[in-house]
């Protein structure tokens, strides 16, 4: 839906009138929708930020500093051809997302993320 609603405009045209009747639905779904997402993500994000807390609650400041640094806490590689830097949303160390890439009708191409690897593997 908010694909379609953003190419309304450069049509001179209101979502209703593409949607119809079925608009209030459309809108209803797509709000259930991303509050479900955003729950599930909240949810694991918690879990993350647990998981780094278990592993490196004993350590001081500058011993999680190092042990981030570490080559052993470099992300482990997945099979997917792209990476992209990242940041860790849980623990905040550098990470990186992979997947696979796609091209779109106008020369875009698309990531679509298979994996997320953090670098304190949480």
């Amino acid at each position: 839906m908010a694909y379609i609603d953003s190419l309304l405009p450069k049509r001179a045209k209101e979502p209703e009138w593409f949607w119809g009747n079925h608009y209030d639905l459309c809108k209803d779904l797509l709000e259930k929708m991303t509050s479900e997402l955003k729950l599930r993500y909240a949810a694991k994000i918690r879990r993350a930020q647990a998981a780094f807390a278990e592993k490196t609650g004993s350590l001081s400041a500058s011993e999680k500093t190092a042990v981030v640094a570490s080559p052993s806490a470099a992300p482990l590689s997945s099979r997917w051809f792209l990476h992209v830097p990242a940041q860790c949303p849980a623990c905040e160390n550098p990470a990186f997302v992979s997947g696979r890439d796609k091209s779109g009708d106008y020369a875009d191409i698309w990531l679509f993320p298979r994996y997320f690897g953090s670098a304190t593997s949480h």
